[in-house]
């Protein structure tokens, strides 16, 4: 017999996804385990005036934070024009790379309708990280 504690990966695994024009984004498979602990360092206290009782929410930011230390590891293609697409710039240069930092990836997030979203259907989708693996273990 075999335990699935054996099968599993130790090291998180990282796939290339496209996401729009020529904007590609590496990501790093996320467990269940790992999102709800995100989800709980996120969380505030905050005081609702209209009942005066102590709420948890979550604090979007730091979300966001944490889900770019641990899930996302970088992009490439992302120009001036395709980020137009997805939130208002001024375009000096349309073919100008936008590089990944964290800082741009937190802009981004915070701005771009369903980017986060996407991002976490991704990391969460256990499917896209198996079929990379069995893509290059047909190739061998």
């Amino acid at each position: 017999m075999v335990n699935i504690k054996d099968l599993m990966l130790e090291v998180p695994k990282t796939i290339v996804v496209h996401y729009i024009d020529d904007f590609y984004i590496e990501l790093k498979y996320l467990p269940k385990s790992e999102l709800s602990k995100i989800f709980e360092e996120s969380k505030k206290i905050v005081w609702d005036k209209r009942d005066h009782t102590k709420k948890e929410e979550i604090d979007v930011d730091a979300f966001y934070k944490k889900m770019i230390d641990r899930v996302l590891v970088g992009w490439r293609g992302l120009k001036a024009s395709t980020l137009a697409k997805l939130i208002p710039i001024k375009i000096t240069d349309p073919d100008i790379e936008i590089e990944f930092t964290p800082e741009n990836a937190l802009i981004l997030l915070q701005n771009a309708y369903d980017f986060d979203m996407f991002i976490q259907r991704i990391v969460t989708d256990i499917e896209k990280f198996n079929a990379e693996q069995f893509e290059a273990e047909k190739k061998i």
